[in-house]
């Protein structure tokens, strides 16, 4: 899934699962090239962890962005509400 913002492309990427009870997805800076690559992560322990946000950047990354992202992380992650 994409977003475009500011001049760059943000891509919205499943994480790939490191421990059994936790799921998180990654925001990606990928345009252009080369992008900044991974800047931010939003992650919940399971069944009922709160959703947890982290920034990997110094970078301004635009609100717009965030809110999409953490948007997409809340229907993804916390599908209860």
């Amino acid at each position: 899934m994409l977003n475009e913002a500011d001049g760059h492309r943000f891509e919205l990427l499943r994480a790939r699962q490191t421990q059994p009870s936790c799921e998180s997805l990654e925001l990606w800076d990928v345009a252009p090239a080369p992008g900044r690559g991974l800047v931010a992560a939003a992650t919940r322990y399971l069944p009922a962890g709160p959703l947890t946000y982290m920034s990997f950047t110094r970078d301004e990354i635009p609100l717009s962005v965030v809110e999409w992202f953490v948007g997409h992380a809340r229907g993804a992650l916390c599908p209860e509400g």
